[in-house]
């Protein structure tokens, strides 16, 4: 007799145990099998990230032939807030069908729809108005320290288990920028719109680093000279604080050379260059020469700003330990500088 086989899919972090049997534990394990448990015999049933990964990774020809379904939020035994379900289908073999269990979540509380009836027989107008109040809400994705529009931190409602989390910040509709800070040279940024009513906003952030080049070379007692250079060509983009973009192309040239008089001499003579271009001009150039005695224990580190504007700033930067140098030219963003 055939069997039918139902299917529920989650992504998350688990906990795998092995001490006699492969076994794993977490709650990503208990919701995929509630999930598991909407499902009838034939259908696979599946949260968001796994509908995120799954269409990004499958290629175009496989989608084609693929049906994608969103049945809506629905309760799940254990979990406080309602779970998106989606379904896949092979468009060959049928058609995507909602879950025959399971209490799903309606498009008002039934508060509000008492509310929203009683208001119908009082007030159009603020009925409308109601409607179209606006709210916002993150979904599956919450990183720490999240920078509305380069100008206030968002706060959320809830804690990180749920599955949606109000924008308790005011945000008009419109468009808007969204970003967090991994350090000073790197930005992870999103644009998104805002619409009247409400807006569930999947997180979709896109890493921007500032670029970062650097040299070593190492003199033997042998050697009398040695030398090295790096170059190199990079494109990011740079937001003020009113969000207009701009995007900027910087060329960064390093060099670094020793020279000794002869072989095993007591001192060095380092020589360092950088050149910096933004947009196709020249933006700073030096060379800079350090003698250094290979007895010195003593490290020599420098610093330099060499350019800055309003969102952004360079540093050259040089280290010398006895025999050793190394030269970078780096970018930063501006409120990093101290």
């Amino acid at each position: 007799e055939a069997i039918a086989v139902r299917i529920g899919l989650h992504m998350g972090q688990v906990a795998v145990e092995n001490s006699i049997q492969l076994d794993m534990f977490g709650r990503h394990v208990n919701r995929a099998s509630r999930v598991e448990g909407l499902a009838d015999g034939g259908q696979i049933y599946m949260t968001y990230p796994v509908v995120d990964s799954a269409k990004s990774w499958l290629g175009e020809k496989i989608n084609r032939k693929l049906t994608w379904k969103m049945h809506g939020r629905y309760f799940l035994k254990g979990i406080p807030a309602p779970v998106e379900i989606y379904e896949v289908v092979d468009a060959d073999r049928g058609q995507p069908r909602r879950p025959a269990k399971g209490k799903k979540k309606s498009a008002l509380p039934p508060v509000w729809a008492g509310v929203v009836l009683l208001l119908l027989g009082v007030s159009i107008p603020l009925v409308v108005l109601q409607v179209k109040k606006t709210t916002v809400y993150f979904v599956k994705f919450y990183a720490d320290e999240m920078i509305l529009d380069q100008k206030e931190k968002i706060i959320l409602d809830g804690d990180k288990s749920l599955e949606a989390r109000r924008v308790l910040n005011k945000i008009s509709p419109g468009k808007h920028i969204l970003h967090y800070d991994i350090h000073s040279m790197s930005k992870y940024y999103m644009e998104f719109d805002v619409k009247r009513g409400k807006n569930y906003i999947h997180p979709r952030f896109k890493e921007n680093r500032l670029p970062e080049i650097e040299r070593r070379i190492t003199l033997d007692d042998k050697e009398t000279h040695a030398e090295g250079n790096k170059e190199g060509d990079f494109t990011y983009l740079l937001y003020d604080n009113k969000n207009q973009k701009r995007e900027c192309l910087a060329r960064l040239e390093i060099s670094v050379s020793g020279n000794k008089a002869k072989p095993h001499s007591a001192e060095v003579e380092f020589t360092f260059n950088w050149k910096l271009f933004l947009n196709g001009r020249e933006a700073a150039a030096k060379q800079m020469t350090v003698v250094n005695r290979l007895a010195n224990e003593e490290s020599i580190k420098k610093a330099f700003e060499i350019y800055e504007d309003e969102q952004q700033y360079y540093q050259a930067r040089f280290f010398i330990h006895r025999a050793t140098a190394e030269i970078a030219l780096a970018g930063a963003y501006i409120e990093y500088k101290k």
